[in-house]
């Protein structure tokens, strides 16, 4: 580099310093297809080839074999870095080096086969059958180290994907969510509808596409996405709520309830998912270029803020009441009528306490007491300031028994706690 003071010559990358190991390599393998060693009983690379004990076929599938290995070394190796640095255009395509251990396997299969054949040459029809029937009972036993466990996949695609398929859409739709362990199937379903997809892919994502997941990855979405979505062509978006996890989908749930409240968002139609209780939905993207949208009248939203109700609904079941008895403590012996008291909250506020034993009938509780600490803690849920109850121990004959404290919240959701007592 200093000799020459410059970097590279044309194509050919100069800073590395195993450009040097490739270079004397090249040189070597120059100076062998030219001629051997004097005291070598070959004339040159291509004496060997003709000639060597291996045979041409064995040499090319080893060589085929080494090739692999030098492959699934990538950069690890100065010899592909060179070719990367100097021809990316055509090394660079290969996405995953690694991958190049499969030319490998194939010589190796070819190689054994071969050597089995051959093992087995002038043997009896009978033998070479045997041998055969041996050599892939061996192979089966092997792969069942490693089975490959494939899920079941729907037959059908989801009913939201037919009606996709029949509207003139102008642009591109989005499916929301987009993560990487469902995005397949968003690639894999787009052949039940034929439309372009913003998002959906399967293998290494270009620049804009995990520009669009870096906003969908924060922890609230932002309202950027909006126009990045109709930036990269979106014209409708596919909300699919129960395509990720109920902490994830809370999220989302919020973005396309603000998006709709904004304006960024129109309601389309709705779509009944097998086995769930969350249908997929359908939003014009605000600001698209406009098509017509023909929707059947079961499908239909009707009026945004009943879509917007739905969302808000959705959001309480993912977020169900929570709270503590406090007293009676677990496996405390009481009287029958002693006080209990404990606190509950839930995002839409406590509609209810009820207290059972023993799956009798329930009793209700009184509500929105005193209970200090639980505001410092929750102070953004409703009823934070008094989340305490309290209650009357069932009358009870003498014994254990199992009490069950149910905590009702506005939105409907409900979670029950259970408590063991002994009743003295």
């Amino acid at each position: 580099v200093r000799l020459l003071g410059r970097e590279s010559l044309g194509p050919v990358q100069l800073r590395d310093p195993g450009r040097i190991l490739v270079f004397v390599t090249v040189l070597v393998l120059i100076r062998l297809l030219l001629r051997f060693p004097e005291r070598s009983q070959y004339a040159d690379l291509a004496d060997f080839a003709r000639r060597t004990s291996l045979g041409r076929e064995g040499l090319l599938f080893l060589s085929v074999s080494l090739l692999g290995v030098f492959i699934a070394f990538g950069s690890h190796t100065p010899y592909y870095r060179f070719l990367v640095q100097s021809m990316g255009s055509v090394f660079r395509s290969i996405r995953v080096p690694g991958r190049g251990i499969v030319l490998f396997d194939l010589a190796l299969g070819v190689l054994a086969a071969w050597g089995l054949s051959m093992a087995t040459r002038g043997a009896s029809r009978a033998a070479r059958g045997a041998l055969a029937a041996a050599a892939l009972l061996l192979t089966a036993v092997e792969y069942r180290a490693f089975p490959i466990e494939v899920p079941a996949v729907e037959r059908d695609a989801a009913p939201i994907y037919a009606w996709l398929a029949g509207v003139p859409l102008s642009g591109a739709a989005v499916e929301w969510p987009i993560t990487d362990d469902i995005e397949p199937e968003h690639v894999f379903r787009s052949t039940a509808h034929w439309k372009p997809l913003v998002n959906g892919y399967s293998g290494f994502g270009p620049p804009h596409y995990h520009a669009l997941t870096a906003l969908l990855a924060q922890p609230r979405i932002p309202d950027a996405i909006w126009e990045e979505m109709r930036r990269l062509g979106g014209s409708v978006l596919l909300f699919h709520p129960t395509e990720t996890t109920d902490e994830n989908r809370r999220k989302y749930l919020e973005a396309v309830r603000r998006g709709i409240l904004e304006g960024k968002l129109t309601p389309l139609a709705s779509f009944e998912r097998k086995g769930t209780d969350f249908p997929d939905y359908a939003f014009r993207i605000a600001g698209s270029p406009s098509f017509p949208v023909p929707v059947p009248e079961r499908n239909a939203v009707g009026d945004p803020s009943e879509t917007l109700r739905r969302m808000r609904n959705y959001e309480f079941r993912l977020s169900p009441p929570f709270g503590v008895v406090e007293r009676p403590r677990e496996n405390e012996e009481v009287a029958a009528g002693s006080w209990g008291f404990g606190w509950a909250l839930d995002d839409s506020g406590i509609e209810q306490v009820n207290v059972s034993a023993d799956g009798g009938p329930s009793a209700a509780a009184v509500i929105h007491r005193d209970f200090p600490g639980v505001a410092a803690i929750y102070p953004n849920h409703p009823d934070a300031a008094k989340p305490g109850f309290g209650f009357g121990v069932p009358q009870l004959p003498k014994g254990p028994h199992v009490l069950k404290v149910e905590i009702v919240g506005k939105d409907g959701g409900r979670t029950t706690l259970e408590r063991r007592i002994v009743i003295r």
